[in-house]
């Protein structure tokens, strides 16, 4: 893995499991300090080509995590997105 992918992945992880939903890829891209959308896009789609992440086609913020079960981790902010996406727990 690439420094800028092993720095995304922690990004994207730890968004993730603090807020329940993954980061945008403007968010991702000040993470990484880049400006360009389509530097990040090719990270996140080495990533995802990798296995390291998921793509939920469609879905706003729709990156996860391969193997990671979000409702076994009872964040508040989680348990607010999980509604508002209309998920029952």
């Amino acid at each position: 893995m690439t420094q800028h992918q092993v720095i995304l992945l922690e990004f994207v992880r730890a968004r993730i499991e603090a807020t329940g939903v993954s980061p945008s890829y403007v968010e991702m891209g000040d993470a990484l300090g880049l400006r360009s959308r389509s530097a990040v896009f090719k990270i996140v789609k080495a990533l995802i080509r990798d296995g390291h992440l998921r793509s939920n086609r469609g879905r706003s913020r729709g990156l996860s995590l391969p193997g990671v079960n979000l409702r076994a981790v009872a964040t508040q902010a989680m348990i607010v997105e999980l509604e508002r996406r209309g998920v029952r727990l």
